[in-house]
């Protein structure tokens, strides 16, 4: 187990390595719609990665993820509100619109059927 902590907690170092800004990107294109104390949810959330910058503004993170080892790494960085869920699989575990917002970094590449996520 060690080792596979080990290995998700430099994804965030390989991310930052490699020069992707796909947190702050979409960060930056949703900045102007979004309001401190309102929530949002981060399909996907992996190791919060995509979340930093929302959380920051104010926003309610709340987060999705297959990997339980990386929503572990979600939970050290100060993230609470964390579900366990397969992307592909309906229902999910949040209800129609209970939410402000909705962001999905990184995580399309995985998956081949997009409409439980729309």
């Amino acid at each position: 187990m060690v080792r596979m902590v080990t290995k998700i907690k430099t994804y965030d170092e390989e991310a930052e390595a490699s020069g992707w800004y796909g947190p702050e990107v979409a960060f930056g294109l949703a900045f102007k719609h979004v309001t401190p104390g309102q929530s949002i949810l981060d399909i996907g959330i992996g190791t919060g990665l995509g979340s930093v910058l929302f959380r920051k503004a104010g926003l309610d993170v709340h987060g999705m993820d297959i990997s339980s080892q990386m929503l572990d790494v979600s939970r050290s960085k100060g993230f609470g509100s964390l579900q366990r869920h397969d992307l592909r699989k309906l229902p999910y575990p949040y209800e129609s619109e209970s939410m402000h917002h909705a962001i999905c970094t990184g995580v399309f590449n995985f998956i081949s059927v997009f409409y439980p996520v729309f």
